[in-house]
């Protein structure tokens, strides 16, 4: 798939929710808006990420995730940085997400979705921790995820 047709699908899944972003601000300013948008960028991330693991047990779900990341990844140009039992760092050149919200004039929104990157996920397994220290969304280059299980 090439990346326009990405852009196009990931498009199509989030206009329901650019459009009641939008119309949240015109109907309650920017900072309300933002404070929906939170809470509703935190069922999208826990349904996207966290829902699919629910079934898988608990020892199993380190390993299923930590191959979901390079499963899903190939959605976005990155580049592997260390891959191990225990972790996995990634370095994101490109976001589709941060790049379809800029195009609807609600970039200052993404860092409310970068935010959910951690809770999910916890959420997923309590002992796997992500860090990051810069995103696209604030202005870098890329985004830096690190996944680290904290089981072993």
């Amino acid at each position: 798939m090439t990346m326009d047709e990405i852009y196009e699908e990931r498009l199509k899944e989030l206009k329901p929710l650019i459009y009641c972003i939008q119309s949240s601000i015109k109907l309650l300013g920017k900072t309300k808006a933002k404070k929906l948008a939170k809470m509703t960028l935190e069922k999208y991330a826990n349904e996207r990420f966290v829902v699919p693991y629910n079934d898988i047990p608990l020892e199993k779900k380190w390993p299923a995730f930590r191959d979901d990341i390079f499963k899903y990844a190939d959605d976005v140009q990155y580049s592997i940085e260390k891959f191990s039992d225990t972790m996995v760092r990634i370095r994101y050149k490109r976001c589709i997400f941060y790049e379809i919200f800029k195009d609807h004039g609600l970039a200052d929104f993404v860092p409310l979705y970068c935010a959910t990157d951690y809770s999910t996920a916890r959420a997923v397994d309590p002992k796997i921790k992500m860090t990051r220290t810069q995103t696209i969304a604030t202005g870098a280059e890329c985004c830096d995820h690190c996944w680290e299980y904290e089981g072993k």
